[in-house]
């Protein structure tokens, strides 16, 4: 529940959302490059998430 609430914030304030037209461009296609951003997300929201479920009021929040 966590990338979910926070990748739309993630997405909208960051550079996010010109990956897959950077992967598209070095020759992924387009399920490679649906595979990739689901897993580069992933990862790079795992670490802030782990950090708010630290948050007593906030763990409720994004489950745990």
């Amino acid at each position: 529940m966590g990338v979910y609430l926070t990748h739309i914030f993630f997405m909208r304030n960051t550079p996010m959302r010109e990956i897959p037209g950077l992967l598209l461009a070095h020759g992924f296609n387009h399920v490679q490059t649906s595979l990739l951003f689901s897993a580069i997300t992933l990862v790079l929201l795992y670490p802030i998430i782990w950090g708010i479920r630290k948050v007593p009021v906030l763990r409720y929040l994004v489950g745990g």
